[in-house]
């Protein structure tokens, strides 16, 4: 594992999209994201990031362009669009011209701005695989011409799973997950109005916040079993449902009653489901964290002021779980690749945090981090 500071590099075949734009976003990650496109010109395009959200990219869509999607909203006319194009001095972008001749306003432009930039990034949600690099970099000046109002992550998500994700591809990325109880986390009622679900969407969505499993909601009348695996896998994706024994605790709870001797005994009953969904997601979710370049301290899941005896549990718990020779007596022995890479990036992180001399450089590295962002918010305030 790199250090937090150095590019990473991830396999969208390992992390999809979803879930990696959340990992940045977590992080607040700041700098740029390298992807392959293959369609219409083979090449390597880039999005940028500041604080995790999108602000630019240079994804190549025909379908998208700034002057295209003017005319569609109606601030300008084709005439005047094709006039402006032809009136444009050397280096001068449409938007530009048109903003100098008084013919759209600043903030108008910059909501075009942001609507091409969700829409370009939206094609990338149907890449299956390629490999992805993430560079920090906290000068985007190179692209201040460009920079608009940030793009909002979770509806871009929510987006590109209802454009790319079919039933297949969602549960080959979930896996066991999908399988077993699942509940929606407290942090679905802070954000929910972020991703643009549909009203359609209210039964499942109310089901998940009390607790349930794709049997469940697939008995559901409305809305088709496809459309609740988008939701889903758009919770799952954005860290904001639990699954296996994560979502047992509190199975109810949302209600305001005491659970069932039924929920009880149904639970007991998921016991073996819960185990193997509880595994797939910690894993999953430790592999976005290591895609992004999550600090030691994220990785084990302590605190920075974390004692050396809570390190010690916390390794203890991880490695014991996810070593690759413990794999077999579990039940998931066909996931020996992919928990071999976790095993060595927890190791890596424990040996981190276990040496006096790096760890003091490593919180010296997070606090310089964290006062560069808060320097960088009252700027912009």
């Amino acid at each position: 594992m790199a250090s937090a500071s150095g590019a990473q590099a991830a396999e969208l075949s390992r992390i999809g999209l979803p879930r990696l734009m959340f990992a940045l976003l977590r992080q607040r990650f700041t700098g740029m994201v390298t992807l392959p496109q293959e369609l219409p010109h083979p090449a390597r395009r880039t999005i940028w990031l500041r604080g995790g959200m999108p602000i630019f990219t240079d994804w190549e869509s025909p379908r998208d362009r700034l002057g295209q999607i003017l005319v569609e909203r109606g601030l300008i006319t084709a005439a005047r669009c094709g006039r402006a194009l032809h009136e444009r001095e050397p280096g001068e972008r449409l938007g530009q011209v048109l903003v100098r001749k008084g013919w759209i306003g600043d903030a108008d432009l910059g909501g075009a701005l942001r609507l091409q930039c969700s829409r370009k990034l939206l094609h990338g949600f149907s890449l299956r695989e390629g490999r992805v690099r993430m560079i920090p970099h906290e000068d985007l000046r190179e692209v201040s011409r460009d920079l608009v109002a940030p793009v909002n992550v979770l509806e871009l998500i929510h987006a590109g799973v209802t454009a790319y994700y079919d039933d297949g591809r969602i549960f080959t990325e979930m896996g066991a997950a999908a399988q077993g109880p699942m509940r929606a986390s407290s942090s679905l009622a802070r954000y929910r109005g972020n991703f643009g679900f549909r009203p359609a969407d209210e039964a499942v969505l109310s089901a998940l916040q009390r607790g349930s499993r794709l049997p469940q909601l697939l008995r559901l009348a409305d809305p088709s079993p496809t459309r609740i695996a988008q939701i889903v896998y758009t919770l799952w994706a954005c860290q904001m449902l639990r699954v296996g024994a994560a979502a047992l605790r509190g199975w109810g709870a949302s209600t305001g009653s005491q659970p069932s001797l039924d929920k009880l005994a149904e639970a007991e009953e998921m016991r073996a489901e819960a185990q193997a969904a509880s595994f797939i997601g910690e894993l999953g979710e430790l592999e976005a964290r290591i895609a992004v370049g999550a600090h030691p301290f994220d990785l084990l899941g302590v605190p920075l002021t974390a004692s050396n005896e809570e390190i010690r549990r916390a390794w203890r718990r991880v490695g014991a779980k996810f070593h690759p020779d413990a794999l077999a007596r579990q039940g998931f022995a066909h996931l020996r690749d992919r928990a071999t890479d976790v095993f060595a990036c927890l190791s890596e992180a424990n040996r981190t945090l276990g040496n006096p001399r790096l760890r003091e450089r490593l919180l010296a590295e997070i606090a310089a981090g964290h006062n560069r962002q808060r320097l960088r918010s009252s700027a912009n305030s």
